[in-house]
């Protein structure tokens, strides 16, 4: 996803639950001040940054590189992109099945509860 725009009205017309799931090293205070906008008491919104990873993260160009590449292409990160990647999965899966309300495997919120310690919740800059 590219940063956000100025473009912000479609927010306000948005009524469906929204999970985000940021990369820390690309979060930028503009980006943040317009993601502030989503923000609403009446919808579940939930943000989530995931404390040293870069967006390249949430692709498989970590995976498919050495460590001397994936420095060289930006996507080396300090988190283990194992643990990054099965963060956003397990993050997507716990989020999705409580909306659709399908029963989700207690191993995704465990995992989660697991690796609190790299989760920022809300909008605010790490």
């Amino acid at each position: 996803m590219v940063p956000l725009k100025e473009e912000t009205s479609i927010f306000q017309k948005v009524n469906q639950p929204m999970l985000f799931i940021n990369m820390e090293k690309f979060q930028t205070k503009e980006n943040l001040r317009v993601m502030k906008q989503m923000e609403s008491t009446e919808i579940h919104r939930i943000v989530i940054t995931l404390k040293g990873t870069v967006h390249l993260n949430q692709c498989d160009v970590p995976f498919l590189c050495d460590k001397t590449m994936r420095k060289l292409f930006g996507a080396h990160s300090k988190l283990d992109r194992f643990t990054a990647m099965n963060l956003t999965t397990n993050l997507s899966n716990v989020f999705l099945s409580k909306h659709l309300e399908i029963p989700s495997d207690p191993k995704y919120s465990e995992y989660i509860q697991q690796h609190q310690s790299v989760l920022k919740e809300g909008i605010t800059s790490i």
